[in-house]
């Protein structure tokens, strides 16, 4: 009896150890992956400090309301969590969050929240019980949605304790795609079902309206709300998912933000400040104010696809401010208050010597440069920015692209073989306005969306995910594009250029005269056809209809097409 009574507690001691081994940290496990809805964290700062095991570093991001998503490597049915408050200021601590779990990363489950917590002391850890909870799952989102008195969040260890389990069997029908949506663009949807083999789609208002692939990819033609269904089956059990999403016309920039424009002028009698004036005026505009936030619209355009996505760039506030001396122009601050400044000496010498034309040029195309600062984004993990890095050519690089296709540069510069990519300015800016001309018309769009898309950005990088090809390669079909036509004619006419003079008048430069011109509407039908008789090919759209346009150059050895926006 005495006997069996020991083996008895063995058993129970054994099967308590077992029980107790099996909850573990989930967060702590070889293989998860953290990321956080912002990346503005200091050095040393960032997201994956939160599961390093070490309460003596912590995470900090500039936002008071943010998520961070964990990865696991395997399933598990979370049970607990807790959090370890930062080394420093109170203010900045979690107060509100709530807990969710997901299987796809797409469709989140509520597991826990919290209101009104605050932690007594530095490096304090609480913990957290989660109530009920049965259902395993592979992600885990911390919603935080309200810290301290401060406006930093940050927060030293997060540790999710749970058990491993097996994977979800039953169907489940997601999907996901990208807002915003507009008519003409095509929307992709990216399916995040579980458990299925087929797959049943339905789009009301689009071509196609059906569809049985896994990722299709629809346009609609009118604006409007429209519903989606999804049906999947594993051949046996199904499953449904409905939305329903509002379609814009396409290029509707009316919800653009412009930034409240103030100017900064110690001297409103320098002559450089009364031709900036008088030039800005006999452009038609009321002031310089209106001639700024014109150039932020413009700009926003060339970088982004929707204005959604130029108003995420968060540019509030310019202050623009004329200098006597000093750098001809410069962009200083971050959003949502920045600076540009100009000097104004440097135009009073310049219109001195240029006609009023050339010299109306010269402020709007430098505006250009330094409203693209304002607006563009910036590449992670490129070598900051300082001449000869991965940061430096893309951010001078794309500034002069936003001038080539805005207001350009009068008198006219070309490109010349020797140089980086990396050396920035007119160097990078036509090596970038080649791959427009040659490969994609909305490159500067999509070379912008990949310092959000990449998280080490390169040249390179780029040049592999946008045209599966090497940044090596593109250069060298670069170098022997300028190499193999070294006359000037043939390099102005490979130099083919579409300029917005603002937002009804448009030209085509570098003709050669009797090329071929055609604007087509985006369904293809011919608006203007005719052939150059001079250099310039100057255009009104006031009598178009709002909608996508494509010009087309073509000539015995060039086919330039490019598309505008009304």
């Amino acid at each position: 009896m005495k006997h069996s009574l020991l083996f008895f507690i063995a058993l129970l001691l054994l099967v308590s150890q077992k029980s107790f081994a099996q909850n573990i940290d989930i967060t702590w496990l070889s293989g998860g992956e953290i990321t956080a809805q912002y990346e503005d964290s200091p050095v040393g700062e960032d997201v994956s400090k939160l599961v390093d095991k070490n309460s003596n570093t912590k995470f900090l991001s500039f936002n008071p309301s943010l998520w961070i998503i964990f990865k696991a490597p395997d399933y598990y049915i979370a049970n607990s969590y807790s959090f370890v408050s930062g080394n420093d200021a109170s203010n900045r601590d979690p107060k509100r969050w709530t807990l969710e779990g997901s299987n796809n990363g797409v469709t989140w489950f509520l597991l826990d929240s919290r209101n009104n917590v605050t932690f007594e002391a530095r490096k304090q850890t609480k913990t957290f019980t989660i109530a009920d909870n049965t259902k395993a799952y592979k992600y885990y989102k911390l919603n935080i949605l309200a810290i301290g008195s401060g406006t930093t969040f940050q927060l030293s260890e997060w540790r999710l304790m749970g058990t491993k389990a097996e994977a979800p069997t039953e169907v489940f029908a997601d999907f996901t795609s990208d807002p915003p949506y507009f008519t003409t663009v095509p929307v992709s949807f990216t399916n995040a079902s579980l458990n299925a083999v087929t797959y049943n789609w339905t789009f009301e208002g689009a071509t196609p309206s059906t569809s049985t692939e896994a990722n299709p990819s629809v346009v609609y033609n009118r604006s409007g709300s429209y519903l989606i269904t999804l049906e999947v089956s594993d051949g046996q059990n199904s499953s449904v998912k409905t939305q329903t999403i509002d379609v814009k016309q396409y290029q509707d920039w009316s919800s653009f933000l412009p930034p409240t424009v103030v100017i900064d002028n110690p001297n409103s009698e320098n002559p450089g400040y009364l031709k900036y004036l008088n030039l800005v005026q006999s452009k038609g505009y009321e002031s310089i104010e209106e001639f700024v936030q014109t150039c932020c619209l413009t700009i926003a355009k060339e970088l982004y696809y929707t204005p959604q996505e130029a108003n995420i760039a968060n540019v509030n506030k310019i202050t623009y401010k004329f200098n006597e001396g000093g750098h001809l122009s410069y962009k200083s601050g971050s959003a949502p208050n920045l600076e540009i400044g100009f000097n104004l000496n440097y135009l009073d010498d310049f219109s001195k010597t240029h006609s009023d034309k050339v010299t109306a040029d010269e402020i709007y195309g430098v505006l250009c440069h330094e409203v693209c600062h304002c607006y563009q984004g910036s590449p992670k993990n490129a070598g900051g920015y300082s001449a000869g890095t991965e940061h430096f050519g893309f951010t001078e690089g794309t500034a002069d692209l936003a001038r080539l296709l805005t207001g350009g540069f009068n008198p006219k510069r070309y490109p010349s073989p020797g140089g980086s990519w990396k050396d920035g300015y007119t160097t990078t800016a036509f090596f970038y306005q080649w791959i427009t001309n040659t490969y994609n018309p909305d490159f500067l769009k999509d070379i912008n969306k990949t310092t959000k898309t990449l998280s080490a950005w390169s040249m390179d990088a780029v040049a592999k995910s946008l045209f599966k090809k090497s940044a090596d390669e593109l250069w060298t079909e670069y170098h022997n594009y300028l190499t193999g036509n070294t006359a000037t004619n043939d390099l102005k006419k490979k130099n083919i250029q579409l300029n917005r003079i603002d937002n009804s008048h448009f030209f085509v430069d570098n003709l050669t005269v009797g090329d071929e011109i055609n604007i087509y509407s985006v369904d293809g039908i011919c608006i203007v056809s005719g052939k150059a008789d001079d250099t310039n090919f100057h255009f009104d759209i006031n009598s178009y209809q709002n909608g996508v346009y494509i010009v087309n150059v073509c000539s015995v050895d060039v086919n330039y097409s490019r598309k505008f926006v009304k």
